[in-house]
C-alpha cells in the first residue's frame, strides 16, 4: 500500500467478506487447491494459539507434508479468505480474521457449488 486509498481495494474483504474473482477461483480452487485447502484447514483448526508465528509454522508444515511449493498451499487459502489472489500477508490476514471466521471462509470455499 502506498496511500490510504489503496487500503480498501486490498483489505476490504476483511470487513465485507470475500470478493468474487472467478479466474482466481478457477486457478486456485481446483481439485488440487481444494485438497491443499482442506489440509490447511485441519492444521489451522488444531492450533493451540492462533497467531502469526503459529500459523506460519503450521502452514509451512502443510507445504512440507504435501511436497508442494508455498504458493500451492497459500494461494488457495488466500482465495478462500479474500475471494481474490491478492491480499495482505496470508499469516497476518488469518490472525486478523481470527480462527472462527477463517475456518468459516475456508469451509465455504470447500463446499461445492
Amino acid at each position: 500500500m502506498q496511500t490510504l486509498d489503496d487500503f480498501w481495494p486490498l483489505a476490504g474483504f476483511i470487513f465485507d467478506g470475500p470478493g468474487d474473482d472467478p479466474k482466481a477461483r478457477e486457478k486456485w480452487l481446483d481439485d488440487e487447491g481444494r485438497a491443499a485447502l482442506a489440509d490447511a484447514r485441519v492444521a489451522l483448526a488444531d492450533l493451540p494459539e492462533f497467531d502469526v508465528s503459529s500459523i506460519d509454522a503450521a502452514l509451512r508444515q502443510v507445504v512440507d507434508r504435501r511436497g508442494a511449493k508455498p504458493k500451492q498451499v497459500f494461494q488457495p487459502i488466500r482465495v478462500a479468505l479474500a475471494g481474490t489472489a491478492v491480499s495482505p500477508g496470508i499469516f497476518e490476514t488469518l490472525e486478523v480474521l481470527g480462527r472462527d471466521e477463517a475456518i468459516r471462509r475456508i469451509d465455504r470455499a470447500l463446499t461445492p457449488g
